[in-house]
C-alpha cells in the first residue's frame, strides 16, 4: 500500500487484557484471508479498515469511532480514513491516555520508501521499530 505523504496517527493506551484480544482477532481474522475463507468486497464494505476496526479492534475498544461516511453514489456507509482522522481528533480530544503524532519523512519519496520498508519487515515476520517512537541516534 503506497504512503508517500505526511501520515497522522494515533496512540491509545490499552490494557493487557485488550491487547492480547486485539493480537489473537488479528491473527484470525489473518489466517481467514490469507487461506481464503474471508474476502474484501468494497461494494459490501467489506474491506480492510472495516476488517480491523469491526473485526479486530471492536470488541477490546468498543468505544472507538468508526469512521462511516456515505459512499459508491452515497448507497451505502463505509469507513473512510478521512472521516475516521476527525472522529479521532473528537475522541482524543475527550479520552484519557491518548495522543495523535506526525509521522514526516520530508519529502514523498522517502516518506513512500521508510513505509515501504516498514511493512517489508512486517511481511517478513521480523518486528520494526515503532513508528512513535524517537528516532536512534547513529
Amino acid at each position: 500500500y503506497r504512503i508517500p505523504e505526511k501520515t497522522f496517527l494515533f496512540k491509545k493506551k490499552i490494557s493487557e487484557e485488550a491487547y492480547h484480544q486485539i493480537k489473537a482477532q488479528a491473527e484470525k481474522n489473518r489466517a481467514e484471508i490469507i487461506s481464503g475463507s474471508k474476502y474484501y468486497n468494497v461494494i459490501f464494505n467489506n474491506t480492510c479498515a472495516e476488517e480491523v476496526r469491526n473485526d479486530v479492534i471492536g470488541d477490546a475498544i468498543p468505544d472507538l469511532p468508526y469512521g462511516p461516511s456515505l459512499a459508491v453514489s452515497e448507497l451505502i456507509y463505509a469507513i473512510n480514513p478521512y472521516a475516521f482522522y476527525e472522529q479521532m481528533k473528537q475522541y482524543a480530544a475527550k479520552t484519557r491516555y491518548i495522543g495523535e503524532f506526525v509521522v514526516d519523512k520530508g519529502d514523498e519519496e522517502t516518506t513512500e520508501k521508510f513505509w515501504r520498508e516498514f511493512m517489508d519487515k512486517i511481511r517478513e515476520g521480523k518486528n520494526p521499530r515503532d513508528v512513535l517512537l524517537p528516532e536512534e541516534k547513529e
